[in-house]
């Protein structure tokens, strides 16, 4: 029998203690019913195979299922955060036309020209107009004068945002 060794006036066991397991085998853990030892980690933590509710195999210490941190082979996860999204995509619908969507955008405060979608371009000195429509830019036209070219985005607007307003009912 060894004896508890000091050292800096704090009691060490001899690996007695640290290395004894707990027998968890059979048991179940939210979704993860353990079903065989699998011997211990670097850290001297008894590791267990265990099988999910899924059928899927994974090998887990038993300290995270007694603890909880561990409560499937990852599929619950999933599950959630599919469930997660479903109720984000439910709360942030809104029968809106991308016109009226677009709308609710603040001008940014770099945009020299007042009008979103056109903007001064250095290389050429003139007004570059450009709209996005389903994430896509589409390139309007150059114009020395600005008035020219936010009529160009104006009429942009109507042309690819009117089709999309005229549905909503």
């Amino acid at each position: 029998m060894k004896k508890n060794i000091v050292s800096g006036g704090k009691k060490t066991d001899c690996g007695c203690i640290t290395n004894r397991k707990i027998n968890i085998l059979g048991e179940k853990f939210e979704r993860l019913r353990v079903i065989a030892p699998a011997g211990l980690d670097k850290y001297k933590y008894a590791l267990w195979v265990c099988r999910c509710d899924c059928k899927t195999e994974i090998v887990v210490r038993g300290v995270d299922l007694r603890r909880g941190t561990v409560q499937s082979c990852g599929c619950l996860e999933l599950e959630n955060k599919a469930i997660m999204m479903d109720e984000r995509r439910k709360n942030n619908l809104a029968e809106v036309s991308e016109f009226e969507r677009r709308k609710k955008f603040k001008i940014a405060t770099t945009n020299i020209s007042g009008c979103r979608g056109v903007s001064w371009n250095t290389k050429t000195n003139k007004w570059i107009a450009n709209i996005t429509v389903k994430g896509k830019r589409i390139y309007l036209g150059l114009d020395p004068i600005w008035e020219k070219a936010v009529k160009l985005r104006k009429d942009a607007e109507v042309k690819y945002y009117r089709p999309a307003i005229d549905k909503i009912p």
